[in-house]
C-alpha cells in the first residue's frame, strides 16, 4: 500500500479565503525552506493577499512563528489574517505575541477498553442460537436473538429471529429477521430462493414464476424502507 506524504506547506483556497497550511511532523528547519521557494514560485499570485496561517497541534515557538510571518510578510506581501492552532502551548504563545488566533480542539477519540470487547463478544454469542441440520417443510426455528444455521430451510419451513439470521446453505422457507421491529437486522445466506424474505415489519415475497435464486452469497437488509440484496463476492 502507498503511503501518501503531505506536502511540507500547503496552499488552499478556501470560501474564508487562502488558508496557509503546515506539515506538522517536519521541523521548522524544512518548513522555512519549502515556503520560500513556493513563494517564489507564485509571488504574484501571492502578492497583496491575506491568508489564515494553520499550524494544527504542532507545538510553536514565538521565535518560530516571528520567522514564519516575516517570510510571508516581506517576500509575498502577505496579511496574516489569524492563527489557528489545536495545540495548548501554542495558543498561549500566539496570545502572548497578542495575534489574533483561532483554537481548534481536536475531537478525543474514545478508546474501547479490552473489557467492553470481550463484553460485546460474549453478548453477541450468548444471544445467537446455533442450529446443525436441514429445516424441513413444517418446521419452525424461532429465537430472541441471532440465529446462525448449518444446512438448508427447505420450502414449508420458518425461521424467525428478532436479530439477524445467518444461514450456510439454501434459504427456500420463510425468513423473518428483527421480528421485534429492528429495522437494522439482515439476512445473509450462501444461496436466496425463499418463498419470503421479512425484515422488521417489511415484507418481500418471491412468485414461484419470479421466485429468487442466487448462485452467490448473499446479504438482505432495509434501504430507505425496502429490502435490497447485496452481493457479498463483489
Amino acid at each position: 500500500m502507498l503511503t501518501k506524504i503531505k506536502p511540507l506547506v500547503e496552499f488552499k483556497g478556501h470560501k474564508e479565503g487562502l488558508i496557509l497550511r503546515l506539515n506538522e511532523v517536519a521541523s521548522i528547519l524544512e518548513i522555512l525552506p519549502a515556503l520560500e521557494n513556493k513563494i517564489k514560485q507564485s509571488a504574484n499570485f501571492f502578492a497583496g493577499a491575506s491568508l489564515t496561517l494553520q499550524l494544527g497541534k504542532k507545538l510553536y515557538y514565538a521565535i518560530e512563528i516571528e520567522r514564519i510571518i516575516n517570510l510571508l510578510e516581506t517576500e509575498a506581501q502577505i496579511t496574516i489574517e489569524k492563527i489557528r492552532t489545536s495545540s495548548d502551548e501554542t495558543l498561549a504563545v500566539i496570545s502572548a505575541m497578542k495575534l489574533p488566533v483561532e483554537f481548534i480542539p481536536i475531537k478525543k477519540v474514545k478508546q474501547t477498553t479490552q473489557t467492553e470487547i470481550k463484553s460485546t463478544i460474549e453478548k453477541e454469542f450468548y444471544n445467537t442460537l446455533w442450529y446443525t441440520g436441514t429445516l424441513r417443510s413444517g418446521r419452525q426455528l424461532e429465537f430472541d436473538g441471532h440465529i446462525i444455521l448449518i444446512g438448508d430451510v427447505n420450502a414449508g419451513a420458518y425461521v424467525i429471529a428478532s436479530g439477524n439470521v445467518t444461514v450456510f446453505g439454501t434459504i427456500r422457507g420463510v425468513i423473518h429477521a428483527g421480528c421485534n421491529g429492528d429495522t437494522s437486522a439482515m439476512v445473509i445466506a450462501l444461496h436466496l430462493e425463499p418463498m419470503q424474505l421479512r425484515i422488521a415489519n417489511y415484507i418481500s415475497r418471491s412468485p414461484e414464476e419470479e421466485k429468487i435464486k442466487s448462485k452467490v452469497p448473499e446479504k438482505a437488509y432495509l434501504k430507505e424502507n425496502v429490502i435490497v440484496l447485496e452481493n457479498l463476492l463483489r
